[in-house]
């Protein structure tokens, strides 16, 4: 987690902010949530006030389906924006615990062709195969696949994230939880509320 906030901040020329000082900040006020990212314990609303503390604002976007998370991550990642990925393991998703991760780089493959056939364009975000990442347990630039994963309980299909570890050693396979994407304070429009009228040019 401190690595993905010090990633964010050296983009955007910020004095980095040490980890005591981003662990001071996220755990300033008492937060009630149930599920803690990552493992040492701070949650998503703790992140986003680690991110405050360090001069952006958080926008946090829900995992939905692997359609939508890629759209989101390509496009934040497409506008220079590193998200931390929140992640909760695939063998108990009603886990208290989980892992954060920092988004670098794409790793892409052929646009695939349009699912929807109420557009009429394909989604270029369609050729994300996976992600490169600053996981805090391998440094930066470690690679992890997404895949769509169908949960046996609810028959919802969600994000799968594969982490490959560099001797091949078989990572716990985790979920895409949510994104927390820190932009700055003067950032208003969202990629979503964007995509709304991209779509609308496209189909045009």
């Amino acid at each position: 987690m401190w690595s993905a906030l010090d990633s964010v901040a050296c983009i955007e020329e910020l004095p980095v902010s040490s980890p005591a000082n981003i662990a001071e900040a996220a755990t300033r006020y008492p937060l009630q949530e149930g599920r803690a990212f990552p493992t040492e314990g701070l949650t998503v609303k703790q992140i986003c006030e680690a991110t405050r503390s360090a001069g952006f604002s958080p926008i946090v976007v829900s995992g939905s389906e692997p359609n939508d998370d890629l759209i989101q991550i390509y496009g934040y990642l497409g506008s220079d924006f590193a998200p931390v990925l929140s992640l909760t393991p695939a063998d108990d998703p009603d886990a208290t615990s989980g892992h954060a991760v920092c988004a670098v780089g794409v790793r892409c493959g052929d646009v695939k062709p349009q699912s929807d056939p109420k557009l009429s364009f394909r989604e270029e975000s369609s050729c994300l195969m996976g992600l490169y990442i600053h996981d805090n347990r391998l440094g930066p630039y470690a690679f992890a696949e997404l895949s769509g994963f169908t949960e046996r309980r609810t028959g919802k299909v969600r994000t799968g994230v594969s982490i490959q570890w560099p001797d091949k050693t078989p990572d716990r396979y985790w979920l895409l939880h949510a994104l927390i994407v820190p932009v700055p304070q003067k950032l208003r429009l969202s990629l979503t509320r964007m995509r709304r009228l991209g779509v609308i040019v496209a189909q045009k």
